[in-house]
C-alpha cells in the first residue's frame, strides 16, 4: 500500500497501521509505503510493516514506489532517486511494468547485519532446538538469514522462520529465507519476514539469497528467483559491488480510506485522572502510581467491576512507537504466551524428532562396532561413521593404555602424547566441547572451528580414562559449552567397548 505524503498530511500510529493491513476489517499488505518530500533525493521512502514497525528497506516496496509516483503524476522521469533510511536507492522504469533497482552493496560485517558473531564468514552454525542450521546472514538494508532447503515447498517455513526470525543472535531480529537451488542460475524461494510472517514475495530476501549463493559457489549471476508471487532476476558481480533486481510493479487499485481513530497518548497523568474518576480517595488530586499499585494489589476485582477502564487507560507499545489500551495490552501478554507455548512445543517436537534421528545412527554405529573383526579396521570404521552419520569434519583417537598384543603400539592410536593432556583428560567428568585448549595444542588442526573431547575407559578394573576421541568440526558452533552431551557420552562408551576386545 502506497500513500501520497506530499500533496496531503499524513500521520499514522502503529495501531492505525495495523488496521490497514488487517486482510479482513482493513485494505490489507505486508508493507505500507509513504512517499514523502526529500531534500537528498528525488523523494523520500518510508517503510512500515503490518505490525506498525518501521524499517529500512523493501525491495519490492521500492519497485511498487517508482511505478506510484510515476503513475501519480509526481515526476516525469523514468529513473529516480529515493531517499531510504539505509541509503539512496535509484529504481528505473522499464518496459513491460518492469522496474530495475539498484539495491546498494550487500552489507557482511557482523555488527553492520546486526548478527552476533567474532568475524566475517560465508556462513554461520544456527542453533535451533539442539538441531544446527548452516545460514548466510547479510543485510541488504536489513537483515537477512539464507539457508538452502531441498524442497522448497515442504520446508518448514512458519515453524523454522518464526524461530529464526526471534533467534537472540540477531539482536533487531532477522528476515528467514528458504532457498531451493533449481541450476547455477535460476532458484526457488519463501521468505519469512520480520514483523509481517511468511510473504509471497521479498525483494531484498531475493537479493540476500542470491548473494549468499554465489559467495558459496553454487549460483552465477544473473540469477532468476522465483517467489510465490511472482519472480524477480538478480544481478550481482561480486563483493563491493551494488545489487541490481529486475521485476515488474502493477498498480491493483487506487481508492481513498477513512483512517481509524489515532489512540490517546500516554501519560501517567492522563491514566490517574481517568482512574481518579472511579476511585474515590481522601487525597482528592494527589493520588500517585504507586497508591494506584497499592490499591489494586488490595482490590483484585476492581477491573471485573470498572471493565471500561481497560479500553480507556493506554500505555506505551511494547514493539514500537505508539499506544495500546490496556486491554490490549493484556490481549497481546496473551498471545505472546500462546507463542512461548507453541515455540517450546515445537521445540520439543523438533528435539524429539532430532533424538530419534541421532538414536538410530548410534545404533547403527553400535552394530558396526559390534561386527568389526580386528583392531586396524575398527580405526577406520570409527573415523568413517563419525564423517558420514554424523558430518564430523575430523577425529582423531589417541590410547595410552599398554594392549595385550605388543605389536599394537605400532598404530597410530598408541602415538605419544603429552602428560599434561592425559591429567587432563582423566579429570573430566564428561565430553569437554568448545575451542581447542591449549593443552591440545599440538593434536588435530587449530584452524578448526570447534572441539569435542570424549574420554575413554578400556580397563575393566579401573574407571580412569585410558584414551581419548577427538571430533573437529568446520562450524565454529558445532561443538559448544552449552550443547548436552548425554550422545556424545554414549558413543564414548561403545567405542570403549570395542577397543576393549582388541587391546
Amino acid at each position: 500500500m502506497v500513500v501520497d505524503a506530499i500533496n496531503q498530511s499524513v500521520h499514522l500510529t502503529p495501531h492505525q497501521i495495523q488496521s490497514l493491513a488487517n486482510r479482513h476489517f482493513g485494505i490489507g499488505f505486508d508493507q505500507l509505503l509513504l512517499v514523502e518530500s526529500s531534500q537528498l533525493a528525488d523523494f523520500k521512502y518510508r517503510i512500515f510493516n503490518a505490525d506498525g514497525n518501521e524499517v529500512s528497506q523493501c525491495g519490492n516496496g521500492a519497485r511498487c514506489f517508482a511505478r506510484f509516483v510515476y503513475d501519480q503524476k509526481l515526476t516525469t522521469k523514468n529513473e529516480i532517486s529515493v531517499e531510504t533510511a539505509s541509503g539512496i536507492i535509484k529504481p528505473k522504469l522499464e518496459k513491460h511494468d518492469l522496474v530495475t533497482v539498484n539495491m546498494g552493496t550487500p552489507q557482511f560485517t557482523p555488527a553492520d547485519i546486526p548478527f552476533i558473531a567474532d568475524t566475517a564468514n560465508t556462513s554461520y552454525t544456527l542453533d535451533l532446538d539442539c538441531q544446527p542450521i548452516t545460514i548466510a546472514a547479510l543485510s541488504m538494508g536489513n537483515p537477512h538469514a539464507v539457508q538452502i532447503v531441498e524442497d522448497v515447498d515442504t520446508a518448514p517455513v512458519e515453524s523454522i522462520g518464526r524461530k529464526i526470525e526471534l533467534h537472540p543472535r540477531f539482536p533487531e531480529r532477522v528476515n528467514a529465507g528458504f532457498m531451493q537451488i533449481i541450476d547455477p542460475h535460476h532458484i526457488k524461494l519463501r521468505v519469512f519476514e520480520r514483523g509481517s510472517g511468511e510473504t509471497l514475495a521479498c525483494g531484498t530476501g531475493a537479493c540476500a539469497a542470491v548473494v549468499a549463493g554465489i559467495r558459496w559457489g553454487l549460483l552465477s549471476s544473473p540469477v532468476l528467483v522465483t517467489a510465490r508471487g511472482g519472480e524477480l532476476q538478480i544481478t550481482w558481480q561480486g563483493d563491493n559491488a551494488d545489487v541490481m533486481m529486475t521485476g515488474p510493479a502493477i498498480t491493483v487499485f487506487s481508492g481513498s480510506v477513512t483512517l481509524p481513530l489515532a489512540k490517546q497518548p500516554y501519560t501517567e497523568e492522563r491514566n490517574l485522572r481517568i482512574f481518579m474518576q472511579q476511585v474515590s480517595t481522601e487525597q482528592n488530586n494527589a493520588i500517585t502510581a504507586d497508591q494506584v499499585s497499592e490499591f489494586l494489589r488490595s482490590h483484585t476485582h476492581f477491573f471485573e467491576q470498572h471493565a471500561s477502564l481497560l479500553t480507556e487507560i493506554y500505555l506505551p507499545s511494547p514493539h514500537g512507537n505508539g499506544t495500546i489500551s490496556l486491554a490490549e495490552r493484556q490481549q497481546l501478554a496473551q498471545r505472546d504466551k500462546i507463542r512461548t507455548l507453541e515455540a517450546i512445543l515445537a521445540q520439543m517436537v523438533e528435539s524429539g524428532k532430532h533424538n530419534d534421528l541421532t538414536q538410530s545412527k548410534v545404533y547403527r554405529l553400535s552394530v558396526q562396532l559390534l561386527a568389526n573383526q580386528n583392531f586396524d579396521t575398527l580405526q577406520s570404521l570409527i573415523a568413517q561413521s563419525l564423517q558420514q552419520d554424523f558430518g564430523v569434519t575430523q577425529s582423531l583417537l589417541r590410547l595410552w593404555i599398554q594392549p595385550n598384543d605388543n605389536s599394537l603400539t605400532q598404530e597410530a592410536a598408541f602415538a605419544t602424547v603429552e602428560k599434561e593432556f592425559i591429567d587432563w583428560i582423566i579429570s573430566l567428568s564428561q565430553p569437554f566441547c568448545g575451542a581447542k585448549p591449549d593443552v591440545a595444542k599440538d593434536l588435530l588442526a587449530s584452524r578448526l572451528g570447534s572441539f569435542a573431547f570424549i574420554p575413554l575407559t578400556l580397563s575393566a578394573h579401573s574407571l580412569q580414562a585410558s584414551g581419548v576421541l577427538i571430533l573437529a568440526s568446520d562450524e565454529e558452533h558445532r561443538f559448544n559449552a552449552e550443547m548436552g552431551t548425554i550422545y556424545l557420552t554414549l558413543i564414548g562408551e561403545l567405542i570403549s567397548a570395542a577397543l576393549a576386545r582388541h587391546i
